[in-house]
């Protein structure tokens, strides 16, 4: 990310795609534990568990004493897997599109910009489960700023009284509203491995072939939208599984 106030960890829920994000002028173990508390255990309750990479604050001595305490079980994403940290990768993604949208030449201001782009996303329709994040946390669709500036049907007839049994009534049917957008989910995830397996072509490289190599990783923090992979390098020999040497 451009230099600004701080770097920026995210908790996403896997289900409900909820996302939870604060921005932070460093990022040690303390500080995760911390937020996790603030943010996450204090709203909602000790979580069952935690998927998170292989950064050193999530494998410090304090974060596992911190969740093994609360009995939260500590889950880590293999390399060799990194669909297993998907979810937040995703999320991510998604919210520094919106940043680079909204922030425009004011690189700098992204932290700013954070807690906003945060409501947008929450109050966004998921493809994958059919409601918005806020709806499946909540039970109910949050009153967006539009409309108060363009009064909707349910603003301009609000009645106390009757807002009440609403929400009582959909407070009662969350569970079902869960049951059917995990249905929902569960058929888009087939769907989608159906369209990218079908336009997935196996390739196998022989000793000599040219292939490209991964960017390196300072590169890429300080490119965080630059490509991936870049170069040639020559296959001089298959030492492990996945593995190149270059020439």
């Amino acid at each position: 990310m451009p230099p600004s106030k701080g770097g920026t960890k995210f908790v996403v829920d896997y289900f409900t795609k909820r996302a939870k994000a604060e921005a932070m002028t460093i990022v040690p173990a303390k500080s995760v534990t911390r937020f996790i508390w603030k943010a996450i255990v204090c709203r909602f309750g000790i979580l069952q568990s935690i998927i998170s990479n292989n950064g050193k604050q999530f494998d410090s001595k304090h974060y596992c004493r911190w969740c093994s305490k609360l009995g939260i079980k500590v889950k880590y994403s293999s390399p060799r897997h990194p669909q297993a940290n998907g979810q937040v990768e995703a999320t991510n993604k998604t919210i520094m599109g919106i940043l680079k949208k909204k922030v425009g030449g004011k690189k700098g201001a992204w932290a700013d910009e954070l807690p906003e782009i945060l409501w947008e996303y929450k109050t966004t329709l998921m493809t994958s489960t059919g409601e918005t994040p806020f709806a499946l946390a909540y039970g109910t669709k949050a009153m967006i700023p539009v409309e108060v500036g363009i009064p909707s049907h349910r603003k301009l007839n609000f009645d106390a009284n009757e807002n009440g049994k609403k929400l009582e009534e959909h407070l009662d049917l969350l569970e079902e509203r869960r049951a059917n957008a995990e249905t929902r989910v569960v058929a888009y995830k087939r769907k989608t491995n159906q369209y990218f397996n079908k336009i997935v072509r196996p390739r196998s490289f022989k000793v000599s072939d040219l292939v490209l190599k991964e960017t390196g990783g300072d590169h890429r923090r300080r490119m965080k939208v630059g490509p991936k992979m870049g170069g040639d390098i020559c296959n001089h020999g298959q030492y492990s599984p996945g593995s190149l040497s270059p020439k």
